[in-house]
């Protein structure tokens, strides 16, 4: 059996698909990835656990556009595979890496309110939203008037809650404070063609925003605030800053509800592990960064 035709073998059983296709495709990218370092389409039974431990060494040490996720994942699937097919001993050297601690994520406070000072009317009303609900740069697409609620809190400040859909159909909360609200309302009054459609974020002429148009504002306005390139300015980076600060003074629960995950645990396993920056600090009793 060549290793091209691996991940048809394990796939299927009786020639029914026994794994979803998801699970079939990330068979095929694990025996491409393993017959490209191979670099020819090799016998599997010919395979040894040197040559495991090889290609294993190389994800580690001269894949640097691969993830220590992604690297995992392909070693597992790796090692399922070849003991599907009765080959266990070629399993072991495929072994798990513990990932490094992630860098920080969350786009720094002046940055945020460099993009504030340097946006446009509706820009300067995404870039609130999102910083102050934490929210996917979708729900800027799908956010519509008659599920936005505006009003004034017994303390004078503004306040803002939203209804929209988010990642997979699910319908999240949106909540913003003062200067969300302001900002919104303040858009609000000045959209063009506001009285001719539902949506509350469009473009120039009426039309509704896309999703992948949210990137081009954040990077379009990070070149106009003078940013350096490697600053973390994108729309997911305010919704990393929001879970960071929410998770110092809040219950994991509250904020995966904030957030529209499933569960707390989805919350702490993307959010939750701290940077080595914050590990750093904590240790040596300096300010935590933000």
């Amino acid at each position: 059996m060549k290793i091209s035709e691996l991940a048809s073998v394990c796939g299927h059983q009786n020639g029914a698909l026994r794994v979803s296709p998801s699970t079939l495709r990330t068979y095929r990218y694990a025996a491409t990835r393993l017959q490209w370092w191979l670099g020819r389409d090799g016998v599997v039974g010919e395979l040894s656990a040197s040559d495991m431990l090889a290609f294993h060494v190389h994800l580690r040490d001269s894949c640097p556009e691969i993830s220590t996720t992604t690297g995992n994942t392909i070693r597992r699937t790796l090692r399922g595979m070849v003991r599907r097919v009765g080959l266990p001993e070629l399993a072991p050297p495929l072994r798990q890496l513990r990932a490094a601690p992630s860098t920080n994520r969350a786009m720094r406070d002046e940055h945020v309110r460099l993009l504030m000072a340097h946006a446009s009317v509706r820009d300067l009303a995404i870039i609130a939203l999102l910083a102050m609900s934490g929210g996917r740069r979708g729900v800027v697409a799908n956010l519509r008037k008659e599920n936005l609620r505006i009003w004034e809190g017994e303390n004078g400040d503004w306040r803002l809650a939203a209804r929209a859909i988010s990642k997979n159909e699910r319908e999240v909360l949106l909540l913003g404070g003062h200067e969300a609200a302001l900002a919104m309302s303040l858009w609000l009054s000045v959209q063009p063609c506001a009285a001719s459609t539902s949506y509350v974020f469009t473009t120039d002429l009426g039309t509704p925003l896309r999703p992948q148009s949210v990137n081009s504002i954040f990077d379009r306005v990070a070149r106009a605030a003078h940013l350096p390139a490697a600053a973390r300015t994108n729309p997911h980076s305010l919704r990393h800053r929001f879970a960071l600060d929410k998770l110092s003074t809040h219950d994991a629960a509250m904020v995966a509800a904030w957030l529209g995950h499933s569960s707390p645990r989805v919350t702490l396993e993307i959010y939750g592990r701290p940077d080595e920056e914050r590990l750093t600090a904590a240790f040596f009793g300096d300010p935590l960064p933000r």
